[in-house]
C-alpha cells in the first residue's frame, strides 16, 4: 500500500468550481432520487424535481458568485417551505449557502448576508405555522448562526494564513540579501587582505630582482602563499552558496588568527598578537566578526601604513568583546595600496550587527582601530 500512500500525500486538489459542480450533484441526485421512490407522480412531482435542482445547483457557483448562489438556494427554499413541497435534505442545501457567504463574501455585503440568513431562519418556522413553540426558532438561529459565523472565521484564517505566507517570502527574501551582503564583507576581507600582500611583495620582489635576487625570491614565494591562500578563501566562501546539503561548514574564528598575521609579517611588520583566552569561549558568530574585524585592521596597516609595528589586541569582559589594532609610524618611505574604501564601512557594520561601538583614528603617528562587540551571557 505504499504507492497509495505516496499518491494520496501528492495528490493535487480539483479547482473549487469543480468541488462545487460535484457537490451540487450529489445534493440534487440524492434528492431526487428520494423523490423518485417516495412522491407520487405528477405535476406536483414535476415542480418538485425543478425545485430540488434549483434549490441545489446555485451551490456550483459559491465560490465564484456566492451572493447569487446564498440568495437562489434561500429563496428556493423559502418557496418549498411556502409550498409543502417535499425535500430529501432539510436544510441542509441552505445551511451550505450561509456558509458559504460568511466565507466568501466580505464589507457589508457578508454583515448583510449574515442579518439576513437569521432573519430567514426565523422567516420558515412562521410560515410552516410552527408558532406553538420556541424550539424551531431557537434552532434556526442557533444553526444558521453558527453556519455563517464558521464561515467567517475560516475566511478570516485564510487571510491571516496568507498574511503569514506573503511575511515569510518577504523573511525569506530579506534573508537572501542579508546573507548576500555578509558574504561580500567576508569576501573583500578575505581577497582585500590577501590582494594587499601580494602587492607589497610583488612591489618588493621588482625592487629587489637586479641587486638582490635572493630577496626578490623570497618575495616572490610570498606571492604564490599569498595567492594560493586567498584561492582557497575565496572558494571557501563562495562555496557557503552552494552549501544546500546540510554541510556544516567552520566559520573562521580567533583561534584561526595566527593565518592573518603570517602574510601581515611578511610584507616586513612586527607583528604582537594578543588574545585573551576567555575570548575563544564566545560564541562563533561574534569570534567570526572578530576575525574579519581584525583581518580588515592589518589588511589596511599593509596597504597605508608600511613596514611598522603592530598591536592586536582581542580582550573579553562579562558582557562584551574588546577588538584593538595599533600600528606605530612606517620606518620606511611607502607608497600606499589603493584600497576600495570599503573597510572601515564594513568593520562599522559588522560593530552594528552586535550593538558595539567602533572607533578608528590616527594616533602618535600611527592608527589606532578599536571595536567592541556585545556579547550575550549563556
Amino acid at each position: 500500500m505504499t504507492w497509495v500512500s505516496t499518491w494520496w500525500r501528492s495528490r493535487r486538489s480539483p479547482p473549487p468550481l469543480v468541488q462545487d459542480i460535484v457537490l451540487a450533484s450529489v445534493l440534487c441526485a440524492i434528492w431526487w432520487t428520494w423523490l423518485l421512490t417516495h412522491a407520487e407522480s405528477g405535476q406536483r412531482l414535476a415542480v418538485e424535481l425543478v425545485l430540488s435542482a434549483a434549490g441545489t445547483w446555485p451551490l456550483a457557483i459559491r465560490h465564484k458568485w456566492p451572493l447569487p448562489a446564498w440568495a437562489a438556494v434561500l429563496g428556493v427554499a423559502l418557496v418549498v417551505a411556502w409550498g409543502g413541497y417535499a425535500t430529501a435534505l432539510g436544510d441542509i442545501p441552505a445551511l451550505l449557502a450561509v456558509y458559504s457567504a460568511g466565507n466568501f463574501l466580505s464589507g457589508k455585503a457578508q454583515v448583510v448576508s449574515g442579518v439576513l440568513s437569521v432573519v430567514w431562519s426565523q422567516a420558515v418556522p412562521a410560515i410552516l405555522g410552527q408558532t406553538t413553540s420556541v424550539t424551531p426558532y431557537l434552532s434556526g438561529l442557533l444553526l444558521f448562526g453558527t453556519a455563517w459565523l464558521l464561515g467567517a472565521q475560516h475566511q478570516r484564517t485564510r487571510q491571516l494564513t496568507e498574511a503569514l505566507r506573503r511575511e515569510q517570502e518577504k523573511n525569506a527574501q530579506r534573508a537572501v540579501i542579508a546573507e548576500r551582503s555578509r558574504i561580500a564583507r567576508d569576501l573583500h576581507d578575505a581577497v582585500a587582505h590577501h590582494i594587499s600582500a601580494i602587492s607589497v611583495h610583488a612591489y618588493a620582489a621588482s625592487e629587489a630582482l637586479e641587486v638582490n635576487p635572493a630577496t626578490a625570491k623570497t618575495s616572490l614565494r610570498h606571492v604564490g602563499a599569498a595567492s594560493k591562500a586567498v584561492i582557497s578563501e575565496a572558494r571557501w566562501i563562495v562555496g557557503l552558496l552552494d552549501s544546500d546539503d546540510g554541510e556544516q561548514r567552520t566559520q573562521p574564528s580567533l583561534r584561526n588568527v595566527a593565518r592573518l598575521v603570517e602574510p601581515v609579517r611578511a610584507a616586513g611588520n612586527e607583528v604582537t598578537v594578543t588574545i585573551a583566552p576567555a575570548a575563544l569561549q564566545v560564541a562563533e558568530a561574534v569570534q567570526t566578526a572578530a576575525y574579519r574585524i581584525l583581518q580588515e585592521a592589518l589588511t589596511n596597516v599593509v596597504n597605508h601604513a608600511g613596514p611598522t609595528t603592530v598591536r592586536a589586541e582581542v580582550e573579553r569582559f562579562p558582557h562584551a568583546l574588546r577588538v584593538e589594532v595599533v600600528n606605530g609610524r612606517s620606518t620606511a618611505k611607502t607608497t600606499p595600496n589603493p584600497s576600495s574604501g570599503r573597510g572601515l564601512v564594513g568593520m562599522r557594520e559588522r560593530v552594528a550587527l552586535f550593538g558595539g561601538s567602533f572607533e578608528a583614528g590616527p594616533v602618535d603617528g600611527g592608527y589606532r582601530v578599536e571595536a567592541v562587540l556585545v556579547v550575550e551571557e549563556p
